[in-house]
């Protein structure tokens, strides 16, 4: 078991053509993205950037990595770098890598603040979707939060779900701020559908509680397969973490496709694509995470637990 977590139960295509991949690709693997010094990150507009308005970027490599899009939100000051920490155990090489992410502010603002990679775009064929008949999908990823990772004041998403455009997403892992301490920092699992935002609009479900050390990595494994609420549903959830199950979880989650949805933005589509980052509310504090090796796909076997 890597590091020490407490876990209370409630409750791209893009894929290397040789080796271990290779037998993932047959068992199902989607995309793989394992970070090394061969990863650009596109800086050439950050001298230039509108902080009126929301920001792009992108992060390519090889032709076996693709190019992945990074968003973020509008004014949200961050910085992004690829880090000679990796996980124990999983460097293959000297010019592996990890991604660092980080968001800072000294404002205290109720407004939005991200920076996402989007690992699964859901607007690319990579994505799933919250009713189809082949939707079950399977994510796993190294994290780790930096050694002076701040206690947040208010809520802080790490990964997400993303549904355009229902407005809150349907899943999160995000940190609870009135459980988290210098020793702690106390994580989440959560939906949110039709349901949900009917009896308290934005306040999602939760699902499953964990605790992580700071400066130690974690492996997260997810089984996630969306369904909308009504008859037939048949979504769930499921999690581990360093190999222990912190979360089984089954009922509905994510919306009902709606042309005109009355709740938020307008057209809630039925494509998911899914985050990992940093996004909450606007505060003065710090948080800065590593990620490493996600992959994707659509057996549990292809992205290992």
């Amino acid at each position: 078991m890597r590091g020490f977590f407490s876990v209370l139960l409630l409750g791209v295509s893009f894929v290397a053509a040789n080796g271990q991949d290779a037998d993932a690709q047959r068992s199902g693997l989607i995309s793989s993205l394992r970070f090394s010094f061969a990863n650009q990150i596109d800086t050439s507009k950050f001298s230039t950037r509108d902080m009126s308005k929301p920001f792009y970027f992108r992060i390519g490599g090889s032709h076996n990595f693709g190019s992945y899009p990074f968003t973020v939100d509008i004014g949200s000051r961050f910085n992004v770098w690829l880090d000679e920490r990796v996980p124990p155990g999983k460097r293959a090489s000297i010019g592996d890598r990890s991604l660092a992410i980080s968001l800072t502010s000294d404002l205290d603002q109720n407004v939005k603040d991200k920076i996402f990679l989007d690992a699964v775009p859901h607007q690319s064929e990579q994505r799933t979707t919250v009713d189809g008949l082949d939707n079950e999908r399977f994510i796993s990823f190294d994290m780790m939060l930096d050694r002076n990772y701040q206690k947040p004041l208010y809520w802080v998403i790490h990964f997400q779900a993303f549904q355009c455009c229902a407005g809150h997403p349907p899943f999160v892992i995000r940190v609870v701020p009135e459980q988290t301490n210098d020793q702690f920092v106390t994580m989440e699992f959560a939906i949110a559908n039709n349901e949900t935002e009917a009896r308290a609009f934005g306040k999602h479900l939760r699902i499953g509680i964990i605790q992580l050390v700071r400066e130690q990595w974690v492996h997260f494994t997810l089984n996630l397969k969306p369904s909308p609420c009504g008859d037939g549903a048949s979504g769930k959830i499921a999690a581990w973490v360093d190999g222990a199950q912190a979360v089984n979880w089954s009922g509905c989650w994510g919306f009902v496709p709606d042309p005109a949805s009355v709740t938020e933005r307008g057209e809630v589509r039925p494509s998911i694509g899914f985050d990992i980052g940093v996004y909450r509310r606007r505060q003065p504090t710090t948080q800065t995470i590593y990620i490493d090796n996600i992959l994707y796909g659509r057996t549990l076997d292809s992205v290992g637990r």
